[in-house]
C-alpha cells in the first residue's frame, strides 16, 4: 500500500520504517526540515535500536522517504496514519489536541481535492470520541462526503528501547472503526497478524490506548509502594514482587481484571487493612494501596445512587454473599448494598442460592441478623424473586443469575452490577 504518515517522532519514524521494510511504500510529512533532511539521507532522526538500520534499507530500496510538502506526501496516498504529538496541557493535564487538529484540516484540504476514497486511521493517543468528533466534525464542517473516506483508530504499543520488536512481534493488532466491515481495509497494512486482529469501536481502540499506558503506571507505582513497606521491615522486596509474578492464574492473568462490583470476602479487605497499617506503622505514604478500599466503597455507592435514581418501589437482589459457589458474608459488597438502600421505602427480595440463615454460624450469623432486617423476605426460587419487581440487581458473577438477563421478560427491568 502507499502509506502517508504525518509526524517524524518516535511512533512515526518507527511505523514508516517497519512498514517500509514490510514492503510498503511510506512517505512521513514533518515540518521540521532538519528531521526530514536527516531520514532522507539515510539517517534515522531518533535514536531506537535496530531503527538506523531500517531506515537506511528503507531509502535505499526506495519504499520509505519523508518530505515536509504536503501536497507530496499526500499525491496518491491509499491510506494516512496520523502519528503526531498529543502532549499534556500543563495547567488542566488534557491532551494538547492542536497538532493533530491542524492535521485533520490539512486531509480535509487534501480530501477536497482528490475524488478516490481514502483511509485514515490515527495512531496518535488521544481521549475517546477523538476520532469520531474531531475528524469527523472537520470533514463535516468541510462538506466532504462520508464516503470519500474511512475513518479508523489503530492504537501502537511500542516501547521506547524496544520498539522494533514490538513491532514486529505484537500480542494483537486494533483497530477501531465506525463500522465494522471497515477493519478489512486497514487490515491490509499487517495482513499476517489477521488471527490476531481485532476489530472494534473507535472509542474502545481510544480508550484502550490511555488505559494501558495507566495500567503500565500502576504497576510500577504498586510494586515501589510494596518495596517502600517491604523493605520498611528489612524484607528483601523483590523476592515478594518475583513470588507474586510467578502465579500467571491470578496475579499474572486476566482474573479479576474483569469490570464488575465491588470486591469483598474475609481476606482482599482485611490485608488491604494490614498492609496499609504496616505502612502507617512505618510512617509511610502510600496512597495508591491506602486509598484501595476508598475506591472499592465507591463503586458499592455509585451502585446505590443509581438504583435510587431508577425510583423503583420493589426491587430483586440476586447475590448475598460476596461472591458466588459461597455462604460468607463478610465484607460483602452486596450487604453493604442494602445498607444503602435502607430507608427507601423499598420491598426489597433477596436470592442466593448458598446463603441458608439456618446453616449461618458465627460471624456470618451476626451480619445476617443486622443485615435480614435491610430487606423484606429471602426468596427461595430465582423465579419468584424476580417476578414483578420494577429492578433486578444482578450483585454475583453467577451464569445463572446472567441468563436473567437474556430473557425479554425481564428487558429493561436488569441492572447488572458484575459485567459479563
Amino acid at each position: 500500500m502507499k502509506v502517508s504518515i504525518f509526524g517524524l517522532g518516535y511512533v512515526g519514524a518507527v511505523t514508516g520504517a517497519c512498514l517500509a521494510e514490510s514492503g510498503h511504500e511510506v512517505r512521513i510529512i514533518d515540518s521540521d526540515e532538519m528531521k526530514v533532511s536527516s531520514l532522507l539521507d539515510g539517517v534515522s532522526p531518533i535514536y531506537e535500536p535496530g531503527l538506523q538500520e531500517l531506515v537506511l534499507k528503507g531509502i535505499r530500496s526506495g519504499n520509505l522517504s519523508a518530505t515536509t510538502s504536503l501536497e507530496k506526501g499526500l499525491t496518491d496516498a491509499e491510506i494516512i496514519l496520523v502519528c503526531v504529538g498529543t502532549p499534556s496541557n500543563e495547567q488542566e493535564n488534557s491532551p494538547n489536541l492542536e497538532a493533530i487538529t491542524r492535521v485533520a484540516h490539512q486531509i480535509a484540504q487534501h480530501l477536497e481535492k482528490r475524488s478516490d476514497r481514502l483511509l485514515i486511521g490515527i495512531c496518535s493517543t488521544v481521549p475517546p470520541g477523538t476520532t469520531k468528533t474531531l475528524f469527523g466534525g472537520v470533514f463535516n464542517e468541510r462538506g466532504i462526503d462520508k464516503d470519500r473516506y474511512i475513518l479508523g483508530f489503530i492504537p501502537e504499543f511500542l516501547r521506547e528501547g524496544s520498539a522494533i520488536n514490538d513491532y514486529s512481534n505484537p500480542t494483537r493488532f486494533i483497530i477501531g472503526t465506525e463500522k465494522f466491515e471497515d477493519g478489512q481495509f486497514f487490515g491490509k497494512l499487517r495482513p499476517e497478524l489477521a488471527d490476531r486482529t481485532f476489530v472494534v469501536t473507535t472509542e474502545v481502540a481510544e480508550m484502550l490506548k490511555t488505559v494501558e499506558n495507566a495500567w503500565h503506571a500502576l504497576k510500577i507505582v504498586f510494586a515501589n509502594e510494596v518495596s517502600r513497606i517491604s523493605e520498611s521491615y528489612e524484607i528483601d522486596s523483590k523476592s515478594v514482587m518475583k513470588l507474586l509474578t510467578l502465579d500467571s492464574r491470578q496475579n499474572i492473568a486476566a482474573t479479576y481484571l474483569r469490570p464488575g462490583f465491588a470486591f469483598g470476602g474475609s481476606c482482599l479487605p482485611k490485608d488491604l487493612r494490614s498492609l496499609n497499617y504496616l505502612a502507617i506503622s512505618r510512617g509511610l505514604n502510600v496512597p495508591v494501596i491506602s486509598n484501595i478500599l476508598e475506591s472499592n466503597q465507591i463503586q458499592i455507592s455509585s451502585a446505590v445512587d443509581r438504583i435510587k435514581n431508577y425510583k423503583p418501589s420493589k426491587i430483586a437482589v440476586l447475590g448475598l454473599a460476596f461472591k458466588a459457589n459461597t455462604d460468607d458474608l463478610r465484607d460483602s459488597p452486596s450487604v453493604q448494598l442494602l445498607n444503602g438502600l435502607k430507608n427507601q421505602n423499598l420491598e426489597i427480595i433477596v436470592h442466593d442460592f448458598n446463603v441458608n440463615p439456618i446453616k449461618l454460624m458465627g460471624t456470618n450469623k451476626l451480619i445476617w441478623n443486622n443485615v435480614s432486617k435491610q430487606f423484606n423476605r429471602l426468596e427461595d426460587n430465582l423465579y419468584d424473586a424476580v417476578l414483578n419487581v420494577d429492578l433486578i440487581i444482578i450483585t454475583q458473577y453467577n451464569r445463572r443469575y446472567l441468563s436473567v438477563i437474556d430473557d425479554s421478560k425481564f428487558s429493561g427491568k436488569v441492572i447488572n452490577l458484575v459485567g459479563l
